[in-house]
């Protein structure tokens, strides 16, 4: 598969080259039923309300999965386009920042 050997996501800032592994894809809504967009994994301190929300990004996602360890303090990104298999349907990527 063509995520198995290219599952690096490189953000580049004025910071230089920030280096995020994908650890989940998923198809859902733009209406954020699943709270993916509005909870925000980096302003979540608390580490039991941290696994919450990572789990539930795992649980829900369809395309891709993998067993990354993901704690609390970590940096998520999250990528979200288009997608029209649905009524405002989102594809979004997730992926944890490189230590």
């Amino acid at each position: 598969q063509f995520l198995m050997s290219h599952s690096d996501v490189h953000l580049y800032d004025e910071n230089g080259d920030n280096v995020y592994t994908v650890f989940a894809a998923l198809y859902t809504t733009g209406d954020d039923k699943h709270g993916i967009y509005t909870k925000g994994a980096n302003g979540l301190y608390n580490k039991d309300d941290f696994d919450a929300y990572i789990n539930s990004i795992k649980n829900i996602s369809s395309a891709y999965n993998s067993d990354i360890e993901i704690e609390i303090g970590d940096e998520i990104l999250l990528l979200s386009t288009c997608e029209y298999s649905q009524h405002v349907g989102r594809f979004v990527v997730a992926a944890v920042k490189k230590k």
